[in-house]
């Protein structure tokens, strides 16, 4: 279940960034935090399909347990946008 606003309660406790489960995140879900100014960086993400859509949703960063897989994945995803 996804939360209500989260961006909301971040602002409230002056964060600068949300760091939600990466099946809460939908594209819709990291435009809304981007207008609300606010990074995402969804958790923890170790699937190459899983990273790819992440980054086509153009999320801030991901935690994950293969950074070299997924910086990779990442470059490549950023071109082909």
């Amino acid at each position: 279940e996804k939360l209500h606003q989260p961006w909301d309660y971040a602002h409230t406790l002056h964060a600068l960034a949300l760091h939600p489960y990466h099946r809460a995140v939908d594209r819709l879900f990291v435009e809304a935090a981007h207008a609300n100014q606010l990074l995402i960086r969804p958790f923890t993400i170790n699937k190459e399909e899983q990273m790819k859509t992440m980054f086509q949703y153009e999320v801030d960063g991901i935690f994950t347990d293969f950074p070299e897989k997924a910086q990779n994945i990442r470059e490549k995803t950023l071109r082909s946008l």
